[in-house]
């Protein structure tokens, strides 16, 4: 009776636990292997250029609050569109991920439609971290969500470069007139005329 009792009370508080913390390790390793699974098949790299991105893969997600699959993401987007490698993009990944939790976006959008501005105002790879500052400002000094903006930039691109409005210029004009309850894209075309 006593050698049940000890053998139930090693299962309840010695085994119960072990088993808990080996589920949940294994959980863990499907999800980082299922992130690194998602940048393999974003970038189609192989070999070396494949371990420097598990490697930077590590020490975002080591060093941030962010989800696992974001940040396979934020990696395998940056690295695509971006061409980023090594100690760039894990501080790119480290900012895009955080745009996207303050913005309510997602990293896959946020690229995009970063990289589509980029290309629509004729700007440099290297201005990547001031557009998403640019776009947060307006955003939030709006009330225009980070997404709708982007798309807005997009659409009167032709018409802002035709008035020389910069990337900055254009998005902040596009918060203002949102938030005056004006349809921006209208506008801007009749500003463009």
């Amino acid at each position: 009776d006593k050698m049940q009792s000890i053998g139930k009370g090693m299962s309840t508080y010695v085994t119960a636990p072990i088993v808990a913390v080996g589920a949940a390790s294994f959980k863990a390793f499907g999800e980082v292997d299922d992130a690194l699974d998602g940048i393999i098949s974003k970038t189609g790299a192989t070999g070396k250029e494949a371990s420097g991105l598990e490697e930077s893969f590590n020490h975002v997600a080591g060093n941030g609050p962010f989800e696992l699959n974001s940040v396979g993401d934020a990696i395998g987007s940056l690295h695509q569109q971006f061409g980023l490698t090594d100690k760039e993009l894990e501080t790119t990944s480290t900012k895009l991920l955080q745009y996207a939790e303050v913005n309510n976006t997602d990293v896959a959008t946020a690229t995009n439609n970063a990289k589509s501005n980029i290309e629509a105002y004729g700007l440099s790879n290297k201005d990547l971290s001031s557009v998403l500052d640019i776009t947060t400002k307006a955003a939030h000094d709006s009330g225009v969500s980070v997404d709708d903006l982007t798309q807005q930039a997009l659409k009167a691109a032709p018409a802002a470069k035709g008035m020389k409005l910069s990337y900055g210029e254009t998005v902040t004009l596009l918060g203002k007139l949102q938030k005056g309850g004006v349809d921006s894209s209208k506008a801007m075309s009749y500003m463009s005329k």
